[in-house]
């Protein structure tokens, strides 16, 4: 009887190769929102989950400290990162009702820095770091969301602009009359 359950231990424990992991962000027009994703990378390597965010102010805008949280999914290919982030809809609106952003940016190490385009808002920029490697993702990740601190994603310069190179252009493709 051991046998069995040592076997079926085994089978049943190793069967999640699921990571989950805490990228933290700042986004918006400059970098007025703080966010946390805690997401989890299933087998066919999309990462799924959830995001916090909280108004932090900037250059641009007063703090307010609204909170907001949404449903991520992300998929890195090659050195490129999108995501698509889906607000949680107010009380008592259709599960899925809130407004959908499209991120995009290539990967230059540990950081993902880029565009998010959001139904009925301009484009924004967002800064992302990837958990770090140095032990201090878990000391970070139980500090509330308004006291994460980040050089790199707290300094306003990361905000400007876009990536290099990149511009945001569309063009469906259709002849025009």
């Amino acid at each position: 009887m051991r046998s069995v359950l040592a076997a079926l231990a085994l089978v049943f424990g190793t069967a999640s190769t699921a990571s989950a992991e805490v990228w933290l962000l700042r986004e918006g027009v400059c970098g007025e929102y703080r966010s946390r994703w805690n997401i989890e990378q299933d087998q066919a390597g999309i990462w799924a989950g959830s995001a916090d965010h909280v108004h932090v102010g900037g250059p641009c805008e007063q703090r307010t400290g609204a909170k907001a949280q949404s449903k991520v999914r992300a998929v890195i290919a090659g050195e490129l990162f999108f995501a698509v982030v889906q607000s949680e809809p107010a009380t008592g609106a259709h599960a899925d009702t809130g407004a959908v952003c499209s991120y995009y940016g290539p990967i230059q190490g540990d950081r993902v820095r880029g565009v998010a385009v959001c139904e009925g808002a301009s484009r924004m920029m967002f800064a992302l770091r990837f958990r770090p490697g140095d032990g201090s993702a878990q000391r970070s990740e139980q500090r509330p969301l308004e006291q994460q601190d980040d050089d790199w994603l707290d300094n306003p310069a990361t905000h400007d602009g876009g990536p290099a190179g990149f511009t945001l252009e569309a063009d469906p493709g259709i002849p025009r009359r």
